[in-house]
């Protein structure tokens, strides 16, 4: 999740969608509040963060599933 979220583009969020601060969306995925984020939450929550959530296909290769920023 921290290459994900340090390979994501450092931009305002589109028109309409809501800047989330990092511990408001770390909250946001840990929803048993356990100190972990399953992969259920993950893909449960991911909805809640519809800015995240376009960010996230914006810098991903939908064919392969790797980043396209990347460079590990």
């Amino acid at each position: 999740m921290q290459t994900l979220l340090k390979s994501l583009p450092k931009k305002k969020p589109a028109p309409g969608v809501e800047f989330v601060p990092f511990d408001d969306m770390i909250a946001t995925f840990d929803s048993d509040k356990d100190g972990v984020i399953s992969e259920e939450e993950w893909l449960n929550n991911l909805q809640k963060l519809p800015g995240l959530r376009m960010a996230i296909e914006s810098a991903m290769d939908l064919q392969t599933g790797t980043l396209k920023t990347d460079q590990t």
